[in-house]
């Protein structure tokens, strides 16, 4: 597999690329940049019906049923930091 520098792009892109190994996660995961928080929900709500062991799919879930009922922060909502593995 040829290397793709990502030097130089934002957090955004990653993201993407980190998810094109299927569209119906990449599609998930560009509604939750665009931040429609319930559709987003709706999206990963499928995802984690038909794959109940993707636990990328339900930690979105999670993020946008928390952002849905009024708890997104003000400031760039769609950027997440990890603080625990």
């Amino acid at each position: 597999m040829p290397h793709i520098s990502t030097a130089g792009f934002g957090p955004r892109l990653l993201i993407l690329l980190a998810f094109t190994a299927a569209s119906q996660p990449a599609a998930a995961l560009e509604v939750f940049l665009t931040e429609r928080w319930e559709d987003a929900a709706a999206a990963f709500a499928e995802l984690t019906s038909r794959f109940p062991d993707d636990r990328a799919s339900m930690f979105y879930l999670d993020i946008c049923r928390r952002y849905a009922s009024g708890g997104a922060p003000e400031s760039e909502p769609t950027r997440l930091a990890m603080t625990e593995k």
